[in-house]
């Protein structure tokens, strides 16, 4: 069975147990779904890090609704090299800051310290969104379809 059956499959039994009470608005009913549709993307695609690390996080989030906020990032003052060391110390400190936002991408990622392996699952949960998505526009096109003839998906 291919990944986007699993997830369809997963997200349908997941779609399934939401109970939309009749005073929700569209915000929760949004919010259920997109927690239905990270459960199903994580028990699809199995024992990956990021996916676990979904998971436990779904778990942290089902009480707490509000949504991370970002840090912000200072500049530091810069200090006289030569423009060999200096163009070294800027590539590292590139790639270090860039590391650090993956980390904070990728579920799971704050815990990984080599960089293959954090570039591996981060590779993975791309491929996985991507499938996520895919699968979420052929139900919406499905169902617009079904209940509104002129939707165009």
């Amino acid at each position: 069975m291919s990944f986007e059956d699993k997830l369809l499959r997963y997200l349908k039994a997941g779609l399934q147990r939401v109970d939309y009470p009749s005073s929700s608005t569209v915000i929760e009913r949004k919010r259920a779904v997109k927690l239905a549709a990270d459960a199903a993307m994580a028990l699809a695609k199995g024992r990956r890090r990021w996916s676990l690390a979904v998971i436990a996080n779904l778990h942290k989030t089902k009480s707490s609704h509000e949504l991370p906020q970002r840090k912000k990032i200072t500049l530091q003052k810069r200090v006289r090299r030569t423009p060999r060391a200096a163009a070294i110390k800027l590539a590292r400190s590139i790639v270090r800051r860039r590391t650090q936002v993956l980390k904070r991408l990728v579920p799971g990622g704050d815990s990984i310290n080599d960089l293959t392996e954090l570039l591996d699952e981060a590779a993975d949960y791309v491929v996985s969104l991507r499938a996520q998505v895919d699968v979420l526009r052929r139900l919406v096109t499905s169902v617009g379809t079904r209940y509104c003839p002129d939707f165009k998906g």
